[in-house]
């Protein structure tokens, strides 16, 4: 009941961040495009600076690589089926080329990093947050070759190896390989025989803490602005677009309630820790990478941008469910 509680009490405060942000850009108390700087603040600054604080104070053990495999090979496995399910779904509504291959890429690829990454610190713990990184690893593979093929699949090109790897090498995989390497090295051991060597390293723990913990206000203040800029920001347009509509309804509930299931019954074969991360970062919103990507292979991005922006308002109000669900199994 402990932590049901404070699950809500979290939800709570993410939406009047939420709100704050959305009155603010409303009342045009803050400038347009605010949300587009906030956006690369968060991917580019603070969720990374929240990966390596999440390494540098995990003590790293045999079972949390265990773990962090068994979560990559879920995510693998899950992210698939959802694509075709996706595409499957696309093909039954006689969708375009162009429109299907959004639909599948985006109930593939959702919001893994810079919007689970803060929620795992602030429900969870640090734990959540090591093993995350792992379905983000698991992400960015399927995401720059699958996901990309289908995205410009119409152009009939595919990209270079040169290209695919430019992709792969983000500053988020860079931030989780330097975590990995920090914590499967045990420099911590090493460190902490050096008075210099500790004090050095508390300074950077103490910076990257501080930059991280601003990830998850910067997404809710990010959503709210996002919410007020988009002129298809009003919640009632969405009743007029059925295929985001269903998106939302696969991507937020259907998906995510097929990856609880299957960890239920898998039961004690499987981590709690685990199946918190998998099943949480199934019920993650459509991913921002689909917009831009959708935009510059010139598929369709006014239906990703839908999808984008009405998954991550509606998943507010879906994700406390099975954080709460999650408790029961």
């Amino acid at each position: 009941m402990q932590q049901i509680t404070t699950i809500l009490t979290q939800v709570i405060a993410m939406l009047l961040v939420a709100l704050i942000g959305y009155i603010a850009r409303r009342t045009s108390f803050v400038p347009e495009k605010t949300g587009d700087f906030l956006s690369k603040i968060v991917v580019r600054i603070t969720a990374p600076a929240l990966i390596l604080s999440a390494f540098a104070s995990y003590e790293f053990d045999e079972r949390t690589l265990s773990d962090g495999l068994w979560v990559w090979a879920f995510a693998i496995v899950f992210m698939l089926f959802s694509l075709l399910v996706g595409l499957a779904t696309g093909r039954l509504l006689r969708l375009s080329e162009v429109s299907a291959g959004v639909f599948g890429v985006h109930l593939m690829a959702g919001n893994v990093g810079y919007l689970a990454l803060p929620i795992f610190k602030a429900v969870f713990s640090e734990r959540e947050v090591v093993l995350a990184a792992f379905f983000i690893i698991a992400y960015d593979m399927l995401m720059w070759t699958i996901g990309y093929h289908y995205l410009s699949k119409h152009q009939r090109k595919t990209p270079s190896l040169k290209e695919t790897l430019k992709n792969l090498v983000n500053v988020n995989i860079v931030s989780c390989g330097i975590g990995l390497i920090f914590a499967l090295g045990n420099f911590r051991q090493y460190i902490d025989t050096s008075e210099t060597a500790s004090l050095i390293f508390n300074i950077f723990d103490i910076t990257f803490t501080s930059v991280g913990n601003c990830t998850l206000p910067l997404c809710m203040l990010f959503i709210g602005i996002l919410t007020a800029e988009k002129p298809s920001g009003n919640m009632q347009s969405i009743l007029k677009k059925p295929v985001t509509m269903l998106a939302c309804l696969l991507k937020l509930i259907v998906i995510p309630a097929i990856g609880f299931g299957i960890m239920f019954l898998l039961g004690d074969l499987v981590n709690p820790y685990v199946r918190t991360v998998v099943v949480m970062e199934l019920a993650m919103p459509c991913g921002a990478v689909v917009v831009a990507v959708a935009t510059e292979t010139k598929s369709d991005a006014q239906q990703a941008t839908d999808n984008m922006l009405y998954s991550t308002i509606l998943c507010l109000f879906t994700l406390p469910i099975f954080m709460v669900l999650l408790n029961y199994i």
